[in-house]
């Protein structure tokens, strides 16, 4: 329902949320690069180069113009870089820098996952076309997400991330009562804009992630190591419910673009 056309009828119905995602992208506009960030269903971090295209260019609003690094040293969209660890480029210090796009396969599309597709497809809606990126954080993975770019780019993060899906009875896990408790902990840490509150809150959540229905933590556990240099943010949630059973959060954290 997030991807313009996919499910207008859904979409109609729960037009808050869409609107608040809108408003949220949006702020990316002042950036230069973005980085989407969404959860891997298995172990490894990769990173696919994509540029979304402005709306109505096309039926799909995508296009798909990067190279698939693998985990690894690799190629990345923002140069020679590995999003788990060190890059021996720059000091051994994970590292962002300009790169060409190349073409994809159909199948290093899929690796995106349908996070990536949504966080790429509602960029496009919003009628932003900058460079892209998506990273899959793995579960469990240690990885050192403190990326220090090395150019004067700004770039934003577009997190996808699950709450629970046990919100109702029409949800897709049926009601849970301790869903309502757990999506409002992860509320709570994203409003006071702290990365280690963030983090703490994912970590505490971990053990009932299954239960609840919910994959997307790593991704979260990956926003709260890329804030985590910038110390606390300007943070605005606009949105907190539970269309059809399922917990939304959306919201911004910025900085002071001087930062």
């Amino acid at each position: 329902m997030l991807i313009p056309g996919v499910a207008p009828v859904l979409a109609a119905v729960a037009g808050d949320l869409v609107e608040a995602c809108r408003r949220a992208v949006g702020t990316l506009r002042s950036v230069d690069r973005v980085l989407v960030v969404v959860a891997a269903s298995g172990p490894g971090t990769r990173v696919t180069r994509v540029r979304p295209r402005r709306s109505g260019a096309g039926s799909a609003g995508v296009d798909f113009l990067g190279a698939d690094s693998g985990a690894g040293q690799s190629p990345t969209p923002f140069g020679r870089s590995d999003l788990r660890g060190r890059d021996p480029d720059h000091g051994g210090r994970s590292g962002l820098s300009p790169s060409n796009p190349e073409p994809v396969s159909p199948g290093q599309i899929a690796e995106a996952s349908t996070g990536g597709l949504v966080g790429l497809a509602l960029l496009s809606a919003t009628g932003i076309g900058l460079p892209c990126s998506v990273a899959l954080a793995a579960p469990g993975d240690a990885a050192d997400w403190g990326i220090v770019a090395d150019t004067a780019d700004r770039i934003g993060v577009l997190v996808i991330a699950d709450a629970s899906g046990c919100r109702g009875a029409d949800s897709p896990g049926g009601r849970d009562d301790r869903a309502p408790g757990y999506d409002q902990r992860l509320a709570s840490a994203f409003r006071s804009g702290d990365p280690g509150n963030l983090a703490a809150a994912v970590a505490a959540a971990g053990p009932l992630a299954p239960e609840l229905l919910v994959a997307g933590l790593p991704a979260l556990s990956a926003l709260a190591e890329l804030a985590r240099p910038r110390g606390a943010a300007t943070a605005d949630l606009l949105y907190d419910g539970a269309p059809f059973g399922v917990g939304y959060l959306v919201g911004t954290w910025q900085w002071p673009s001087d930062g």
